[in-house]
Parts: structure tokens; sequence; C-alpha cells
């Protein structure tokens, strides 16, 4: 059985603060020594993750940002926003580097591939989108099209596979660079809001609604038949590098680990006043930092 000990490295009066009203996402650099935060107030601040000082706020956004990826070598930093628009901005000046137009719909998840290549979207108009991003790629931007709206979107690291979620509570897999579907499943009856893959590449979990957490092989999307299945309102997740831990973040303020192996939580503790609704790992697994509605950041051990 596996045992976590978990301690918060700063007191609660010592949370990273800044924001002045709710942290909607969160990623934390390649290197592990950013982690950025895009709010409702329309900003995204960048954050030392050893002083936990706020390095650079980045304004001018139309709207609340809801999804955040820093690219693979850590030079640039997506942005999804509300009011549809995606922006690159350069992680060593904070400044714009591209704004990427399209979207019908809020933006709601990004995810580089592994080369870089390629960003991918979940948007509130249905469509999942991959935006070719280098210059020899003379490819236009490709289309997937679901029945509902989509919530959130992950690649794989062997830049193999794209996984999703949706507003019908569906998990579907594509591939990268073309988004052709390759498996669906039904995560449950209610909206499936995340979804993550392990380092390795080897799993797939979604959370959302009032569903189970569920995590899946990603070859096929067969549910684990180890997974003891946890009824969580989860809104985000991260697995830790090794993959045997899921880090998820609920709607009643809670950070819950899961072991991957059994399905069973081995902590379950208070951690914001408000729903936790960001989560991520650090890249060396020895901490992760959660967002919450109570326009707080905060750093754990593992």
């Amino acid at each position: 059985m596996l045992t976590v000990a978990l301690a918060l490295i700063l007191t609660p009066q010592d949370a990273m603060m800044g924001h002045t009203r709710e942290v909607w996402s969160i990623a934390v650099s390649p290197d592990g020594k950013t982690i950025a935060s895009g709010s409702e107030d329309n900003t995204v601040r960048l954050w030392d993750s050893t002083s936990r000082s706020c390095k650079a706020t980045i304004e001018g956004f139309d709207g609340a940002v809801l999804s955040l990826a820093f690219s693979p070598d850590g030079k640039f930093l997506a942005t999804g926003e509300r009011y549809k628009k995606v922006r690159i901005y350069s992680v060593e000046s904070a400044s714009l580097v591209t704004t990427i137009e399209g979207s019908e719909g809020a933006v709601t998840g990004l995810a580089y591939g592994p080369d870089g290549k390629w960003l991918y979207g979940s948007c509130r108009d249905n469509v999942v989108r991959a935006w070719p991003l280098a210059p020899e790629t003379e490819a236009a931007t490709i289309l997937g099209k679901v029945n509902y709206e989509a919530t959130s979107v992950a690649t794989s690291s062997d830049g193999k596979l794209v996984a999703t979620t949706d507003g019908g509570g569906h998990v579907r897999l594509w591939a990268q660079g073309t988004l052709s579907e390759k498996q669906t499943a039904k995560h449950g009856e209610d909206k499936a809001s995340c979804v993550v893959f392990s380092r390795d590449g080897s799993l797939v979990a979604s959370c959302g609604g009032n569903n189970p957490v569920r995590i899946w092989t990603a070859t096929d999307l067969k549910e684990k038949s180890a997974l003891q299945i946890l009824k969580l309102d989860g809104n985000a997740m991260a697995f830790t590098p090794d993959g045997l831990k899921l880090v998820i973040g609920t709607q009643d303020n809670h950070v819950v680990i899961l072991d991957t192996e059994t399905g069973k939580s081995v902590v379950k503790k208070d951690a914001h006043e408000r729903p936790v609704t960001s989560v991520a790992v650090s890249p060396d697994g020895k901490w992760f930092v959660t967002g919450s509605q109570d326009y707080r950041l905060k750093i754990w051990k593992l």
C-alpha cells in the first residue's frame, strides 16, 4: 500500500497571493523554476517556485484566462481566454509573441505537442483545434468536432496521442498532427472536465461532475480493473512523474491523492477555502501547486 505524507510548504497566511479574482489555470515550466497562473482578473502571473514571489504580471487580456501551457523548451507560454483568443508569450520577457484567433468559443484547455510544432486546444464551440506553430509547418489549423463543448486537452509524451473530454461525459483519443479520432469512452453521465496523461503515456485519467475518477490504458481506453471507483467532484488532476500517484483538486475544496495501482485514496486534505480549480506537479515530483477560487495558489510537498 502506497503511503504519502502531505505537508504544506507554506502556512495559509503565506499562500501565493496577488490575483484579485478566482484562479482558473496553473502550469509549471519544464525546468520547474516558474509557475504560471491565469485568473478571472484577466491577468497571468509568473511566479518563482523557490521564493514563491511574483516575477511578472501579464495584463491586457479580454477576459478570464482559463488555460495555460508551457512549450516543451520552456521558452513560451500559451494562454487561452474565455473570449476565444489564444496568445503566446515569451517567458523570459513576459512579452506577447503572437495571437491566434479562430475559435468561436472559450478556450478551456491547451497542450503543446512534445516537439513544440503543434498547439492543441479544447474549445466551448464543440471543437478541438490543432494550431501549427513551426515556421516550416505550412499546414492549416486542424479541427476535430465533438457534439458537446470540449472541456480539456492533453498530449502524450511520445507524440502519438491527444486526449480530450467534453460536456457529454466522453473521453476521446485523437492522433497528434491529424486529429483523426481513434477511441472514445464514456467517462460518466455528467460533464467530464479534465483529462491528463501519465508522463510515460501509458495511462489516461479523467474526472469531472458527479462521476468517478477513472484511469484508463492509453492504447485502447480500457478502464484499469484495479481502479476502485471513487466519486469525487474533481476539477483538475495531474500525475506524478512516476505515474504512481494522481493528484486531484476537488469542488469541495480538497486535495486528494490516489494510488493509481489500487485506485484508493491515500490522502485527502482540506486545501483551500473555496473549490480547487487547478493542479500541477513539478517535473521532479517533489511538490505540486494548487489554484483556487479563493484567489490563492499553494505549494505542497509530495
